[in-house]
């Protein structure tokens, strides 16, 4: 959960999956925002397709490059967003920040 406070305006979210595949979720106010499907390297689509099998889940098409940025307009004074990480491939490393409102 990330406190960003009650002003309104732009909120980014910066993320980095760097190569094994992994999908950055922003909800508000019980509400996807955003949704970066899964980001890394294209060559591990065999990989992925697996791991979600393996969790009953369908196939997601790896988008590259693996980092990059997303925004949401944030309209209310609600103050807490929830960030999900989904990496279902061993060994994984990501970074992610979302900013407060501009």
């Amino acid at each position: 959960n990330i406190n960003l406070g009650t002003a309104t305006g732009v909120v980014t979210l910066d993320f980095d999956a760097y190569g094994i595949p992994d999908k950055f979720e922003v909800w508000f106010d019980g509400n996807r925002v955003i949704d970066t499907g899964y980001r890394g390297d294209a060559i591990r689509q065999t990989e992925l397709d697996t791991a979600l099998a393996e969790r009953g889940l369908p196939s997601e098409t790896i988008i590259t490059p693996p980092n990059g940025t997303a925004t949401f307009n944030k309209n209310t004074t609600t103050a807490t967003a929830q960030i999900r990480v989904y990496a279902p491939i061993a060994d994984t490393g990501w970074i992610t920040e979302l900013s407060c409102p501009v």
